[in-house]
């Protein structure tokens, strides 16, 4: 038997508000939440004495990819297909994420 998937959560029958450029704040939220993990994970490395940052850093990445990975086969999200620019974009940030964990 197959199973529904999941409906994302609506609000009454509002029309739909107006985009906003949301890739701006994309960006901020990434800025955002790598500060955040940023701090936490030198609050981890200092309090427990931790002294594997790559290590951490790589249980971080599996963990938020599994959970990725189990959100989108429930349905929850459809993952997009990107392009060469996209690609070249996430490949960036995926850099300047490394270069930060490093430094």
């Amino acid at each position: 038997m197959l199973k529904e998937r999941p409906v994302p959560l609506q609000l009454g029958n509002a029309a739909p508000r107006a985009k906003v450029d949301t890739s701006y704040t994309w960006l901020a939220m990434y800025f955002f939440l790598n500060l955040s993990l940023t701090i936490y994970n030198k609050a981890i490395l200092s309090t427990f004495h931790f002294s594997f940052p790559w290590t951490l850093t790589g249980i971080h990445t599996l963990c938020s990819g599994l959970g990725a990975l189990a959100m989108a086969r429930l349905g929850y999200f459809t993952p997009a297909t990107l392009g060469e620019r996209e690609n070249m974009v996430m490949l960036m940030f995926s850099f300047l994420y490394t270069l930060n964990i490093a430094i």
